[in-house]
């Protein structure tokens, strides 16, 4: 399943969650979301440590691409691949960010990016 279907079966499970953030964004000429609950999550650690560098990615290889970009755009950041609809339900509630990337098969899990109660 691509992950972008596999957003939307995520959302239609967050639906009634009003805190959801998702926007929209491009790596490279590749669409992405990045999906967080806004409360449990810092937004300028996610502006600063994954969506500035995941945006100032000129090229994308054809293969391997969530590997590539975790190792060398998100290495400090402890994202890791997913692609179960169960894991990234529990991980988005557990206040992890999500990053899905068009035509991808599996989605980043990034944790370390908690807002301090």
């Amino acid at each position: 399943m691509k992950n972008f279907e596999l957003f939307k079966k995520l959302q239609h499970d967050f639906e009634k969650a009003q805190d959801v953030v998702v926007h929209d964004f491009f790596i490279s000429k590749t669409k992405a979301k990045i999906v967080y609950i806004e409360n449990m999550c810092n937004k300028q650690l996610i502006n600063s440590s994954v969506l500035a560098p995941l945006q100032k990615q000129e090229k994308l290889p054809k293969d391997n691409v969530t590997s590539f970009l975790i190792q060398n755009c998100l290495s400090s950041c402890g994202a890791t691949k997913e692609n179960s609809l169960d894991e990234l339900s529990k991980n988005l509630a557990s206040g992890y960010c999500l990053v899905f990337i068009e035509k991808e098969q599996e989605i980043l899990s990034i944790l370390g990016l908690r807002a301090e109660n």
